[in-house]
């Protein structure tokens, strides 16, 4: 995220997991005071139980065609993640 606020590209978005008690997403936006780069980071909480993968999965996928859908650029991110 650091770097990346340095160039004046639209549509930053970042993922950062972390474990936890239950599946949840947060979506912080930053914006670089130098240059007015924003980043948007979406925050995710992962529980480590084995019947909670299909819930993530489902989630990961939503977020995944809500940034194409607001950028209007194929994620080749989520054709992997649809393999799954």
């Amino acid at each position: 995220m650091a770097y990346s606020s340095f160039s004046k590209t639209d549509f930053k978005f970042g993922f950062l997991c972390y474990p936890s008690g239950q599946l949840e997403i947060k979506s912080i936006i930053y914006k670089n005071g130098i240059n007015e780069v924003e980043n948007t980071i979406l925050v995710l909480g992962i529980p480590f139980k084995k019947d909670s993968i299909i819930d993530t999965k489902r989630l990961l996928i939503g977020e995944l065609n809500d940034i194409e859908i607001k950028t209007g650029l194929p994620n080749p991110a989520l054709a992997f993640m649809r393999r799954f």
